[in-house]
């Protein structure tokens, strides 16, 4: 054979081979395309009223693929068919006949462009993502054939209009609808489906936002519309409506997300994505405490299968109440720039049915410094705020009631070398005082008595039932400050862990969706029950809240798997009227302040060390709202406290919440726990009050809990008129008089006396005749306490800066000698304290009764 035979044959082999191979391999490629692929929808966002207020992607940063109903609407199914693939009933995912009529069209005839792509390829086309070209088309041909043949028609048509492009970023019809014409899909008319379907004909040129773009569609859409009336799908009667109604459309509004709704939105998103999507921590503040700038936990929320699946949501949140309290709070941060506050945030929460109703992440997204760090999601020391659970806790499981004595005295809590020593914020002291009212007025040293006597590993047990701690056994890494802000939590978890006071000890996650009761009550909401924005009124009303199926969402049902009791209904109940009760409050916060209100509302505040976090949490029988101020970067406000920071916004907010009772006329007071009765107990010492107790209160007990005693602290003594001290019975008359005097236990003698309380004197007066001197004594010094470390503060003044230094004399004596390092130091008259002043060193320090030899133990201490 020659050699121009073999060129020939190999020339014809090529030529058949090639399109052989081509169309082989087009072929197998496509059996890569044969599966329907399913897509993570996107979600729109919609407040409790229905309103548009977020649009959130899908994991993967797309928009749309929300699945097509199941029943497909006759409209829209029409204007598909008409504007896509005429006899997509007729073929098996490839029209023979169109692909004629293009080639005729497109290579012969050469009259413009004629597509022959039907539905069946362009699904497979979208899902694979890739171009043109001839080899892709015959590969999507191969795989329109294999999705047809093995989905059916009507599956096919369905991925179609749920993937279709609809510009804007917008995948598939279900979606558009929403975006575009604020309706579910199922209820678009002809001339919104030949609308809607002519945009992905060319999406980037067709943008229904744009009036270019809105006109190209129209135009598209009278061409569908006249090929339904062609085909003989429609009459001429619903053409020339649909034209009319096509005619008088405008371009869609295009929905913007508000500014006060950027933080809730990410709250969403992270929700939605199932993962930790706030953002907190991440490119802003890296330089501060990790502690500080951690990110809450992903756990505070539920959210069901049926309300990720489906791509619309109505959240718990109230747009109207968002911008209001957005407004409120950047208007105070920017009054407040004089007291060095720079950030903020507040949560309002629906305190029967858990539901969020507002949050506001900082005083502005755009308009403060850092403001589009999410403050309410950042952990910050607690000040005071794990104090009411831990009076909780103590009322459980010590047996304390109203009528319990702590001390608010200066007081070393430490062991061994170490020393803790609280400071109450005002720096004052009240002496013995009632249970009620060291809570209510908030005062650190009996909270850290409560703490001890509880244990520090049991009370951080208990904490991690309000999810404020982690269940990690690191209770004795914080210590003894859990109650006074060693422990940093984030204002969503404190809010969530304050409704179990305000639910009788019962505990659940917020709720930060509507129709939250109908997914937990097994209800779920396929995508043709989703409900459409602007079908529902838009007033809101925040006092006539109900779950998503219109039933009251009462907080507390039993069958709710979600809510747990985690505390007594007793202890949480009578923590919440100790922390409404204006008169407990008194004297740390003032009558008529920002903590009184003119209906019943329990309110604690916090304050952490060095005024860098101020909080306030208020809750009344239907709301909760709390807040939070300080400095992203942790430096320290001017003095800003709960009290005089926070406190006055929330006051501003619970009022607005409640419109109908500023007039004062409701009931004044939380309720009692079932079956505790009303008591009189004095205010010294917890016992039962009668007629001639000066310092007079009342509160509830459980019977058999009550006081049993009778308060002897009112005592009439004869005194010594010469010199003010115990007339014994050789006293003449004339010298002699009757006084009133508080007895008191010891240690409480000096604080009464510094106060200028008339505390009962122990000394009998030596100018009565037939007196003695006592010739026993005994002498403690009562603090500080052996071991403990003291650190001078630079910034106090000289003539300030000293040690006191306690002691008691038992029977009281005259005059008390101090040694110091073994040496004469002074002598001290009752009250004995010494005033030792502050220069680094180590001191031993004894206590002696002038004239005779007895002498206290020796007490060591270090001042560095």
């Amino acid at each position: 054979m020659s050699l121009t035979s073999r060129i020939i044959g190999i020339t014809l082999i090529a030529l058949v081979a090639l399109p052989v191979i081509f169309v082989m391999a087009a072929f197998f490629m496509s059996l890569a395309d044969i599966r329907l692929r399913k897509h993570n929808p996107s979600w729109i966002v919609l407040d409790r009223n229905y309103r548009f207020v977020a649009e959130i992607e899908s994991p993967q940063g797309e928009i749309g693929y929300w699945p097509a109903p199941d029943t497909l609407p006759k409209t829209l199914v029409a204007a598909v068919l008409a504007a896509e693939d005429r006899r997509f009933r007729k073929h098996i995912g490839v029209d023979a006949m169109s692909i004629g009529r293009a080639v005729v069209n497109n290579y012969i005839r050469k009259k413009g462009f004629s597509g022959a792509s039907t539905i069946a390829m362009q699904t497979a086309r979208l899902q694979r993502g890739g171009g043109g070209g001839l080899f892709s088309k015959v590969r999507d041909s191969f795989a329109a054939v294999w999705i047809t043949v093995v989905y059916g028609r009507d599956r096919v048509l369905k991925q179609y209009i749920s993937i279709s492009p609809y510009g804007n970023r917008i995948a598939g019809a279900p979606c558009a609808s929403r975006r575009y014409f604020r309706k579910p899909v199922q209820d678009l008319s002809l001339a919104e489906s030949a609308l809607l379907v002519s945009v992905p004909r060319a999406p980037g040129r067709m943008n229904m936002f744009k009036p270019e773009g809105f006109a190209a569609a129209r135009a598209r859409a009278q061409f569908v519309l006249g090929r339904c009336l062609g085909y003989g799908w429609i009459d001429s009667t619903e053409y020339r409506q649909s034209m009319a109604e096509l005619k008088g459309f405008a371009i869609p509004p295009k929905d913007i997300r508000d500014e006060s709704w950027i933080h809730a939105a990410l709250r969403y998103k992270s929700m939605l994505h199932g993962g930790d999507a706030l953002g907190v921590g991440k490119g802003i503040n890296k330089g501060i405490n990790n502690r500080i700038n951690a990110n809450a936990d992903n756990d505070d929320y539920y959210v069901g299968d049926s309300v990720k699946k489906q791509g619309l949501v109505v959240s718990s949140i109230d747009i109207d109440l968002q911008k209001y309290i957005q407004r409120e709070l950047a208007d105070y941060l920017d009054r407040y720039k004089a007291g060095d506050v720079g950030s903020g945030a507040m949560i309002v929460v629906d305190k029967n049915s858990r539901q969020v109703l507002a949050y506001v992440g900082s005083g502005g997204y755009f308009s403060f410094e850092l403001g589009m760090h999410d403050y309410a999601a950042t952990k910050r020391s607690t000040g005071s705020l794990l104090k009411p659970f831990i009076f909780a806790y103590g009322m459980e499981e010590l047996g304390y009631t109203a009528a319990t004595v702590l001390r608010d005295i200066n007081y070393d809590f430490g062991e061994g070398s170490r020393s803790f020593i609280p400071a109450n914020s005002d720096r004052e002291y009240l002496g013995p005082i009632l249970y009620k009212y060291a809570l209510a007025n908030s005062r650190n040293i009996p909270a850290v008595q409560v703490l001890k006597s509880l244990g520090v590993n049991s009370v951080y047990r208990r904490l991690t039932d309000l999810k404020l701690a982690d269940d990690d056994g690191r209770g004795g890494y914080y210590g003894l400050g859990i109650s006074i802000g060693g422990m940093y939590c984030d204002l969503t978890s404190i809010s969530r862990a304050y409704l179990t006071l305000g639910n009788e000890g019962r505990f659940g996650d917020l709720v930060w969706f509507k129709d939250d009761a109908a997914e937990h009550q097994g209800k779920s909401m396929g995508s043709g029950d989703m409900i459409g924005l602007g079908q529902y009124p838009a007033d809101s009303r925040y006092d006539n809240l109900t779950s998503g199926n219109g039933a009251a969402n009462q907080y507390g049902d039993i069958a709710n798997p979600r809510v747990k009791q985690v505390m007594s209904p007793e202890a949480a109940l009578m923590v919440q009227r100790f922390l409404s009760d204006p008169l407990a409050r008194l004297p740390t916060f003032p009558r008529e302040g920002f903590f009184e209100y003119p209906f019943a509302v329990a309110v604690k505040s916090g304050t952490s060390d060095g005024f860098r976090d101020a909080w306030c949490v208020a809750w009344s029988e239907r709301y909760l709202v709390a807040a939070w101020m300080g400095n992203a970067d942790n430096h320290p406000t001017k003095r800003v406290s709960g009290y005089n920071g926070p406190a006055p916004i929330v006051k501003k907010v619970m009022l607005h919440l409640h419109p109908k009772e500023r007039d004062g006329l409701s009931e004044s007071a939380f309720p009692a726990p079932e079956g505790f009765r009303p008591l009189s107990i004095c205010r010294l010492t917890g016992l039962r009050a009668d007629m001639f107790t000066p310092y007079v209160t009342s509160d509830y007990f459980a019977i058999g809990t009550e006081p049993t005693g009778v308060s002897e602290v009112l005592r009439v003594l004869p005194i010594d008129k010469r010199n003010g001290l115990l007339a014994g019975s050789g006293c003449p008359e004339k010298v002699r008089e009757f006084r009133s005097f508080l007895s008191l236990a010891p240690a409480y003698e000096s604080w009464a006396r510094a106060y200028g309380l008339p505390a009962a004197p122990r000394l009998q007066s030596p100018l009565c005749p037939g007196e003695r001197l006592p010739i026993d004594y005994h002498v403690e010094i009562t603090w500080p306490r052996s071991g403990a470390r003291f650190f001078i503060d630079p910034e106090m003044p000289k003539e300030q800066a000293f040690l006191p230094v306690n002691c008691v004399a038992e029977p009281e004596a005259e005059s008390v000698l101090w040694f110091v390092n073994g040496e004469e130091h002074t002598v001290t008259n009752p009250p004995h304290t010494l005033r030792l002043p502050m220069k680094a060193g180590k001191y031993a320090l004894q206590a002696g009764v002038a004239g005779t030899p007895v002498r206290s133990r020796v007490v060591r201490v270090g001042v560095y």
